[in-house]
């Protein structure tokens, strides 16, 4: 159940963003970096680290140092917004 949940997430935010899946998890540039920090800090607001990591193809530590420095990460008001816009269209998923 939480498998679906999350992998539901994360569509949902790629297709806001206008990203593929595969991209997300792939690429380093900035754009990607940014929106899957984003998504992976947000949803380890309600998930363990063990259920992301069986639900997401991000190993378990990487997971772990998004969730304790990802809010410290955006500085700049770009990424703010995109943290902000993230958290919105994963709590309209999450349904809470």
């Amino acid at each position: 159940m939480f498998n679906e949940i999350i992998t539901e997430s994360i569509r949902a935010v790629c297709e806001a963003f206008s990203m593929q899946t595969k991209v997300l998890y792939n690429s380093h540039t900035e754009n990607a970096t940014a929106l899957r920090w984003c998504a992976v800090g947000v949803l380890s607001e309600y998930f363990s680290d063990l259920q992301l990591s069986e639900a997401l193809p991000i190993g378990r530590k990487c997971i772990n140092k998004i969730r304790n420095a990802y809010v410290r990460r955006f500085r700049r008001w770009s990424e703010r917004q995109m943290l902000d816009e993230v958290r919105k269209i994963i709590v309209a998923v999450i349904g809470e």
